[in-house]
């Protein structure tokens, strides 16, 4: 046995006489330590707040040592632990005491009711070691509340609509690097492309700088958006201690960021500064807002910025804008690459947008993809990029309970739990964008807080929405996201390290570009339309700027205005542009003529450019349209001459007692019912009336329409005036797009009643031939021109033809008409005084004849001539006159305007123009009087003029005074005040301009003593 020696035994007790005072100091400091925690750790029973019970030494976060979880997911785990406790629980994190916020309720309570006293954020931050985090994100107190309200007007609407351009460039970028690559299926991954895009993004915004990341990933820019994002395990534990331990951590010169890291951003900024200043560079950018706040006169109230402040916010810009759009994007694909009927929803919001803006990525039109905005606020929802709220009482705060929080006690509000959370959310983990459809939803609901909430929510919200919303949309119009199938199930792992909530690694998706029918259609229709919309800028013409697809005529669209008040407000927009100007009719090119000097040139003087209306007609499907007022070219001109002597005056003199017949019933009907006041639809009755006179002119036939309203004339009137919406459609398409309406087969008229017209024409020909029976009416006079020695010179007429004149003979001489008495009748009931003018006028002249209505005496009666003329002024019922050029004119400035042009002449628009009638909203007829002599220079047009005039016009006339010469002789109309001041609606699908619906008024006998 070997026994040590006494001076070994001697070196070891000297030894252990050393330790046992450190052991003892060791044991006491410890026990000093324990006793600390343990007194630390009876605070929130003190206050009689529920809370955990802790773990000395690591409270409730023993799971932060755990390499795979998320500091939120902890939070969400306390969450679940003590939800029922209450709207809040104590925690503890290591020694110190944390409230932990459990319902909305109380969360709106202490970031908005309560604000005041959770102002800080209660993070670490050290501005002597590191000058970057002296940002808006990071600063307390009084700073916070100046810096803030300094920044506020950044995010503006239109400063984002300043550097929305900027993104759409960096946009396109990205558009071509992925063109290029993803011609067919590609596995890319997605998070890394989306940071380099986002980086470029902000470096554009935030430093005015070409940082092209998208084709060089290792840019400096990239590699210093790594550094922050990516922490190495150690610098991860700094971090975490200065964030338990921040007075420690600021004795320590903790840094967020490295030296070099901050250097480079410091170095940027001034580098940036220095060469605007020395250039006189501006850019719409937020670095341009930060100099300009470096100056007394940009900073507003308060201090200007100093270069370390401005560095610090481009700074946090850079870092919170790209990495947490680079966040949600990444997670909104590999949920739409999961979800593909999602996806295929969300292309086509964000194709069917794009189509009503010329296809042109606008600020409008992203923030119109309501779809995209649903997609992302459900991201944000399920992949938080800040997942719990911190706030730290900065004065003392009286709980509900009523006991108080001292100063300086954390805060936290996991967000994160909220949203996913099946009370507030039903069904948490499903990926439904539906969820807000309703946009007041995300808005209102205090358990979805993506952002915060109250005075310090996230600044930039807006600026975040939309560069993600601009990179969804661009992604989503021409590519396709799928993943593979042994992906699929995968949850997206969440990067424990990263302070971020965000996804672990590398996420691949497949990425292919999408090339389908629909949008190359979409693209040629669009590069059409452009393409034709030059044509005005091409020959020197003044034009209004079009909008795809509708051009200049977006109102057509709405279902509450005539086409003639279309044409009218862009007459007041352009009117002092020159006599003419260009507009659009969706792609065509359409000349509107502004003064009435160049609507005689085109009317009259240069007739023979004009001949044709070019309006929509078919005769192979609908041989009713071959009428004279569709007709164009030779036909027409052969038809009007045929027809020309159908209107003289010894014509009408002989058509005249059968409309006086007609106008006797009338008087009766009247007669019977209005002895006493009487409420009346005075343009349904008109109607009748004028369908009877145009029956017995028209067809010889006794339609008997006054006293029986449903007769055969009467509904089919009313099928030709009221279209159903289909109908009209069809109707507008056809004018729009003749050609194509013609290959499709459209017709004006439906089949039923071209039948009943063409059997009405045939049966009255028989008729009259085999009974050998002749009449006075415009029937007999196209019978006649069936024979060859009626014919006169030309071709005789075919049955279709005799057919199709009488047909536009009824539906324009009795629609016209009802529209111009019924609007006189409702102008003189306002008018008392006027109509008393016009009884006596009537009766005046009736006193010279005897009483008798006579042909003569009716055109004797001027005062009613007035009031017709005035009543066409205000609202004539063919409100805008048509040409089309029908061979190549020469515009007064030399330009050439090829054969086929529309031209658009605004007759209402001249006959409501101030100019040429003072106060044309006044019912004046003395202005047409033949004391006032009356001059029309071409800006009085209810008919047209020159050779295309209405070839009806002196029977329309006739019958429209003959008519209301007969009901103010012998009756008194009136209107009910309440509706006195109200104007005539017009009918905004009608193709004439007339009242729409139901015309009321009171209507009395006149009984003379």
């Amino acid at each position: 046995m070997v026994f040590p020696s006494i001076r070994s035994v001697s070196v070891l007790l000297t030894a252990l006489a050393m330790l046992i005072p450190v052991v003892l100091v060791a044991c006491f400091g410890f026990s000093l330590l324990y006793l600390h925690f343990k007194q630390r750790y009876r605070f929130w029973s003190s206050r009689d707040v529920p809370y955990l019970e802790p773990t000395f030494p690591v409270g409730n976060v023993m799971d932060i040592f755990s390499p795979s979880m998320h500091f939120a997911h902890l939070i969400e785990k306390l969450y679940k632990q003590l939800k029922g406790r209450g709207d809040y629980a104590g925690i503890f994190f290591f020694r110190d005491p944390v409230l932990l916020v459990l319902s909305p309720e109380f969360a709106r309570t202490i970031l908005v009711k309560d604000f005041n006293y959770f102002v800080d954020r209660g993070v670490y931050t050290n501005e002597r070691v590191d000058p970057l985090s002296a940002n808006l994100f990071f600063i307390e107190g009084s700073r916070w509340r100046k810096l803030r309200s300094k920044l506020a007007p950044t995010f503006t609407s239109g400063r984002l609509k300043a550097m929305f351009h900027t993104i759409v460039d960096v946009g396109n970028r990205l558009d071509q690097h992925l063109a290029e690559r993803c011609v067919r299926l590609q596995r890319i991954d997605i998070k890394e492309l989306l940071a380099r895009f986002m980086t470029d993004v902000i470096g554009s915004c935030a430093f005015g700088i070409e940082c092209n990341t998208l084709e060089n990933p290792n840019s400096q820019f990239r590699q210093m958006g790594k550094r922050m994002i990516n922490l190495p395990k150690l610098k991860s534990l700094k971090v975490f201690f200065a964030m338990m331990f921040p007075k420690e951590a600021r004795a320590l010169g903790i840094r967020y960021n490295d030296k070099d890291v901050s250097e480079f951003f410091m170095n940027v900024v001034r580098d940036t500064i220095r060469c605007r200043e020395e250039k006189g560079i501006r850019r719409d950018d937020f670095m341009q807002l930060l100099i300009d706040m470096m100056k007394p006169a940009g900073a507003g109230s308060g201090e200007a910025l100093t270069f370390e402040e401005v560095a610090a916010q481009a700074f946090v810009f850079f870092f919170g804008g790209f990495e947490t759009s680079t966040t949600t994007l990444t997670c909104a694909l590999h949920l739409l690459a999961k979800h593909p009927k999602a996806q295929r929803k969300a292309k086509k919001c964000v194709r069917s947008v794009l189509a009503k803006h010329g296809n042109e990525l606008t600020y409008e039109a992203v923030t119109e993809m309501d779809y995209l905005e649903c997609v992302i606020s459900e991201t944000l929802r399920l992949y938080p990029p800040v997942a719990t709220i911190h706030r730290m009482t900065s004065q003392p705060y009286q709980l509900p309970n009523g006991k108080i929080l001292p100063v300086g006690v954390g805060v936290i509000i996991s967000n994160l739990a909220f949203h996913r959370d099946p009370s507030f959310f039903p069904d948490p983990f499903a990926f439904k964008p539906e969820r807000f459809e309703d946009k007041a939803f995300g808005k209102n609901c205090p358990s979805y807080l993506p952002f915060g909430d109250g005075p310090r929510m996230c600044i930039a919200m807006r600026f975040g929405q939309l560069q993600t919303r601009l990179g969804l949309a661009i992604l989503l119009r021409s590519y396709n996201f799928t993943m593979d199938e042994s992906d699929f199930d995968r949850p997206l792992l969440i990067d424990p390290i990263n302070l971020m909530h965000g996804p672990a690694g590398e996420v691949w998706l497949n990425v292919e570009r999408s090339v389908d029918v629909v949008s190359l259609g979409l693209l040629w229709i669009y590069l059409h339309f452009q393409q034709r919309y030059r044509f005005w800028a091409d020959h020197k013409v003044p034009y209004l700027e079009p909008s795809f697809p509708v051009g200049n005529v977006a109102d057509t669209l709405k279902p509450t205005i005539h086409f003639a008040h279309i044409i009218e407000k862009l007459y007041k927009k352009l009117k002092s542009r020159g006599d003419y100007v260009g507009i659009y009719f969706f792609r065509d090119p359409v000349l509107l003529v502004l003064s009435p000097e160049f609507a005689r040139a085109i009317l009259v003087k240069d007739f023979n450019y004009f001949i044709d209306r070019g309006v929509y007609s078919n005769e192979e499907v609908d041989p009713l349209s071959a009428n004279l007022f569709f007709m164009e070219g030779n036909r027409w001109r052969k038809l009007r001459s045929k027809l020309a002597p159908t209107f003289t005056s010894g014509k009408l003199k002989a058509m005249f007692h059968t409309i006086v017949d007609v106008g006797n019933r009338l008087d009766q009907y009247l007669a019977a019912r209005c002895t006493q006041e009487r409420r009346l639809d005075i343009k349904e009755l008109l109607a009748r009336f004028l369908t009877d006179v145009i029956g017995s002119c028209a067809f010889g036939i006794d339609c008997n329409s006054i006293d029986n309203p449903n007769s055969q004339f009467r509904v089919m009137g009313k099928r030709m005036i009221n279209l159903p919406k289909l109908k009209a459609l069809k109707v507008f398409f056809a004018m729009m797009f003749r050609k194509q309406a013609r290959a499709l087969g459209i017709r004006f008229n439906d089949k039923d009643v071209s039948d009943f017209f063409l059997t009405v024409v045939r049966d009255t020909i028989r008729y009259r031939e085999a009974n050998n029976v002749r009449r006075d009416d415009f029937m007999q006079l196209l019978i006649d021109m069936m024979k060859e020695n009626g014919a006169g010179n030309g071709e005789r007429l075919t049955f279709e033809e005799i057919a199709a004149q009488a047909f536009v003979f009824f539906f324009a001489g009795f629609e016209t008409s009802t529209t111009t008495i019924t609007c006189a009748l409702h102008l003189l009931a306002k008018h008392p005084a006027v109509q008393k003018e016009a009884r006596k006028c009537v009766r005046d002249v009736l006193a010279k004849y005897d009483n008798k209505l006579s042909y003569d005496a009716v055109m004797e009666m001027e005062y009613i001539g007035s009031i017709i003329n005035e009543t066409l002024r205000m609202y004539p019922p063919v409100a805008t006159l048509h040409r089309i050029t029908t061979q190549p004119y020469q515009l007064p400035n030399g330009s050439i305007l090829p054969e086929g042009i529309g031209v658009i002449l605004p007759n209402l628009a001249f006959q409501n123009d101030p100019d040429y009638f003072p106060n044309p909203l006044d019912f004046q007829p003395e202005r047409f009087s033949v004391k006032n002599d009356f001059k029309n220079n071409f800006s009085y047009l209810p008919f047209g003029e020159g050779p295309r005039i209405c070839i009806g016009m002196r029977f329309g006339l006739l019958q429209t005074r003959l008519g209301l010469a007969m009901l103010v002789r012998n009756y008194d109309f009136t209107i009910d005040p309440a509706e006195a001041e109200r104007p005539l609606r017009i009918d905004p699908i009608n193709l004439l301009h007339g009242p729409a619906g139901e015309v009321w008024l009171n209507v009395k006998r006149i009984v003379d003593m």
